[in-house]
């Protein structure tokens, strides 16, 4: 298994050097993370700058082969303009996001305006297809696919979201399971591997206490059944990143504490693949 940390760990950090640091730890997969990904879309040419830091990475020996997209882009806002927006920026980041490399792209589904009230479920469920079908179009022929990640609200279930991929039909179009999100509603990571199948083409491993998002490691306090996870894991047919998403642990007062969370973390994922 390909054992990955999440930019963001060191988002303090410009993504070369949080690179450079994680390449120091011993990683060779990360996952870009939407913070990093906003420096590269901020710059004058943004593929220009993709191309670079594919290099520099590649230099480092570290592959991005996962990659959240923009976390606040609501793809089922109600506003055709405003959707629009989003939609035209998440194009540019995939093809900026293909270019360094990464094949798995998170995203999550839009429906914000559920909780004000302003749009049903279901709308928000037929504008997300529609706005996923367009960015599926937008990157058909190419290496990079659109992973879409369970939430503790909307889409909580694997079967929410192969709903939503069936009514899109497109072969971009895949899943990326949260642990942490899937505990907070009380899921069975396990099942959720079986219901996903081939569609699970990503990774975010957290644990929590069940009543919050805690971002924690694994194999702590949280309450995850990693045992029937990593059972389940191991004789699946998914070959992706085991990456940690675990901006909980982040608190650490000096850099050679934050590298030591960072080692810790590596040998911890391998470790977990022993456990069964």
């Amino acid at each position: 298994m390909k054992i990955s940390m999440w930019t963001a760990f060191l988002v303090e950090e410009t993504p070369e050097n949080a690179i450079a640091t994680l390449a120091e730890c011993g990683y060779r997969y990360a996952e870009f993370s939407d913070e990093h990904g906003k420096i590269l879309m901020d710059q004058p040419d943004p593929l220009y700058a993709a191309d670079e830091f594919a290099r520099f990475t590649a230099d480092h020996g570290i592959a991005l082969e996962q990659g959240h997209l923009h976390l606040t882009a609501d793809i089922a806002h109600p506003d055709p303009a405003t959707r629009r927006a989003f939609l035209d920026f998440l194009k540019k980041e995939l093809e900026v996001y293909e270019r360094i490399g990464v094949r798995a792209a998170v995203l999550h589904c839009g429906g914000k305006a559920v909780f004000t009230g302003e749009m049903t479920p279901e709308a928000a469920e037929t504008l997300n297809v529609e706005s996923l079908s367009t960015l599926c179009r937008s990157i058909a022929g190419s290496r990079i696919r659109i992973a879409i990640e369970n939430l503790s609200r909307l889409t909580q279930s694997a079967a929410d979201l192969l709903r939503i991929i069936a009514k899109v039909d497109r072969p971009e179009l895949g899943i990326c399971l949260d642990t942490g999100h899937l505990n907070l509603v009380q899921g069975d990571p396990a099942a959720f591997i079986d219901q996903a199948g081939d569609k699970l083409i990503a990774l975010h491993i957290a644990d929590n206490l069940g009543n919050a998002d805690h971002h924690m490691f694994p194999c702590g306090r949280g309450s995850v059944n990693w045992i029937a996870f990593m059972r389940k894991l191991k004789s699946s047919s998914y070959r992706g990143l085991f990456n940690f998403e675990v901006p909980g642990e982040r608190n650490c007062p000096t850099p050679a504490i934050r590298k030591l969370k960072l080692k810790y973390a590596l040998e911890l994922g391998r470790l977990m693949f022993d456990i069964v």
